[in-house]
């Protein structure tokens, strides 16, 4: 059913293809308050500088604020604000003001506007459509916030004399890659704050906004439960959405910091122990967006996943010397089957293990046809050997070392570089040939796969964000860092492999991770 008229309430329209609000980000902030025909508005203006303060805080490059426009303005200033948008990967225009909906069209009311019948938003009114015309040209991330959630002071009639319901907005679907959020949901109003202060909607946003690493979905729901809180259950805003599986955020989270060498942390529990390195603990976006190339659907949703305490990980790769010094002093079966990479696929092959692995090896190369259920054996050995926690990383603790505070898709950028990595080759090399990452851990991309603790999980979506390993019974298990024979797009950071336990191939290795008590 098509209405007249209604309020228009706090809307906000997002187009994404991009992760990470990343790269130029401009904005266009507006606050009508001191209108010419109907009462003055006691938060606008307020509310205007402060969303533009917070967008200047987040990292947007330009922020142009204007007040009390009229028609004739705010459509200049939206023409030129699609220029600067034009060049920019972010475009946001906020509006504080009035707004109306007429015959299911949005509206922004200029300062000037008198808006006597329903037909004159069509002269005197800005419509939503040209507003998000304004930054269609960003080339990641567009956005419109409409601030408008007040009783309506205008005439505005229809052709028979009769003044429309002046009460909330009616629902809204949203179109793919959009996000639509209310002040306050379908039917009701928001409310004012005091006179040149902050409504609870507009503070409770710029609060949000000031905080790094809120993926969108999380902001918004933030912003929910802070104004529902500011208001005694009153007022609730509503978001209706449909956004894919990646991460989107308009403050990035904060980088992990680059640690410098010479501020590595590095022991051995023992003469032939591995050498390990402490890494610090901190937050990190994990997997890949979409338009990674290489990417695959188990990378995702990038989420923001926290390591709530340092922990040691592997300098090196287990060698082979490090790993029959266990098999001798165990005894342990390391079987008579390893599958070998011929060229062109991987053959199970008789009389191959981690002794004769079926390419040539000196002790200080990675130890290679384990499987998983050898890499718990041997961890299990090693704590008794040494007296501390040693065990697998999990995927996050993996990838979140391996980073290093990257987030690119591998740690010579964007692009893979021999030189620096064991990859499309034919053998395994030295441990530490090439240089270490920023934790100082060597060969986290390349030389050999690296088992994990964890079961594989489809998506992220059912993964842990606290650093711990996903676990199910009876699970195949993962393993990350691609190996010698690979091509490069399988060794980017997000790339993830699995296989069953007891799966033994000559490119699968492992790397020890010990708790720090």
């Amino acid at each position: 059913m098509t209405r007249l008229f209604t309020l228009l309430c706090f809307m906000l329209v997002l187009t994404a293809n991009a992760a990470l609000a990343a790269g130029k980000r401009v904005a266009l902030v507006i606050g009508n308050a001191s209108y010419s025909d109907v009462s003055e508005l006691a938060n606008p203006h307020a509310d205007s500088a402060a969303v533009a303060e917070a967008l200047k805080s987040t990292g947007f490059e330009t922020v142009t604020h204007l007040n009390d426009l009229s028609a004739e303005a705010m459509r200049k200033a939206l023409k030129d604000f699609s220029a600067e948008a034009a060049t920019a990967d972010v475009a946001l225009v906020y509006y504080a003001g009035h707004g109306v909906e007429v015959a299911d069209q949005n509206y922004l009311v200029p300062v000037d506007a008198k808006l006597l019948r329903s037909t004159d938003t069509e002269f005197e009114a800005i419509s939503l459509a040209s507003v998000r015309a304004s930054v269609s040209g960003a080339s990641k991330l567009r956005l419109v916030v409409l601030d408008a959630c007040r009783n309506n002071p205008f005439k505005l009639v229809n052709n028979k004399g009769t003044r429309a319901a002046t009460r909330g907005l009616a629902n809204i679907e949203p179109g793919a890659g959009e996000v639509v959020a209310y002040a306050a949901k379908e039917g009701t109003l928001a409310q004012d704050g005091p006179t040149n202060a902050n409504s609870p909607f507009a503070a409770a946003l710029v609060n949000s906004l000031k905080q790094p690493g809120l993926e969108i979905r999380l902001l918004f729901g933030k912003v929910r439960d802070d104004v529902l809180a500011a208001t005694e259950n009153e007022q609730e805003p509503y978001t209706y959405a449909s956004l894919g599986g990646e991460a989107i955020y308009l403050t990035p989270p904060k980088a992990t910091p680059v640690v410098a060498l010479t501020d590595v942390k590095s022991f051995r529990d023992c003469p032939d122990c591995p050498d390990m390195v402490e890494i610090p603990a901190g937050r990190f976006t994990m997997g890949s967006p979409e338009d990674e190339p290489g990417h695959e659907k188990d990378e995702g949703p990038q989420r923001s996943v926290g390591i709530g305490q340092a922990f040691a990980v592997g300098k090196y790769e287990i060698t082979r010397a490090q790993f029959l010094a266990f098999v001798k002093a165990t005894g342990h079966d390391t079987g008579d089957r390893c599958s070998l990479w011929d060229g062109a696929r991987y053959v199970n092959t008789e009389g191959r293990n981690v002794s004769n692995p079926g390419l040539a090896q000196y002790d200080d190369h990675p130890a290679t046809c384990l499987s998983w259920d050898d890499s718990q054996a041997y961890v299990a050995w090693l704590s008794k050997r040494a007296g501390q926690p040693y065990r697998l990383l999990s995927e996050s603790e993996w990838e979140y070392a391996a980073r290093a505070g990257s987030e690119t898709p591998y740690a010579t950028g964007r692009i893979l570089n021999a030189a620096q990595v064991n990859f499309n080759n034919t053998a395994t090399q030295s441990v530490g040939q090439h240089p270490a990452n920023a934790f100082g851990l060597y060969d986290m991309q390349g030389n050999v796969w690296e088992w994990t603790q964890d079961c594989h999980a489809k998506s992220y979506a059912e993964a842990p964000t606290d650093g711990s390993a996903f676990e199910q019974e009876d699970c195949d298990r993962t393993y990350r860092g691609g190996g010698w024979a690979n091509k490069a797009s399988d060794l980017r950071f997000a790339t993830r492999g699995t296989n069953a336990p007891d799966k033994r191939v000559n490119i699968f290795g492992l790397r020890v991770a010990r708790d720090l008590r």
